[in-house]
């Protein structure tokens, strides 16, 4: 799923990664390092081609535009993480 992400936005597979890891991390490390809910990362595993799909063929935004707002949108202030990372985190209920 890292390479699908990967070549969608024209990351780096390592920066695909990285993404989903800050999406399914439940905490991060004072050092940085994330700790990995593992059902949190099965969702962001079934999540990650639905929000591909909305984005580049529902919405037909460029990757560059999905990549802006799931890799580079400055986070919400009362959040601490992107609103694209939240969304390739989203439980459905």
């Amino acid at each position: 799923m890292t390479e699908r992400l990967s070549a969608a936005l024209r990351i780096p597979p390592e920066e695909a990664s990285q993404l989903m890891d800050e999406a399914a991390s439940w905490r991060t490390t004072k050092k940085g390092r994330s700790l990995i809910d593992r059902k949190l990362r099965k969702t962001v595993l079934v999540n990650v081609p639905v929000v591909l799909e909305l984005f580049l063929d529902v919405y037909q935004l460029t990757p560059t535009q999905v990549r802006v707002f799931v890799v580079v949108h400055p986070p919400n202030p009362c959040c601490t993480e992107s609103p694209g990372v939240a969304l390739l985190s989203h439980r459905r209920r």
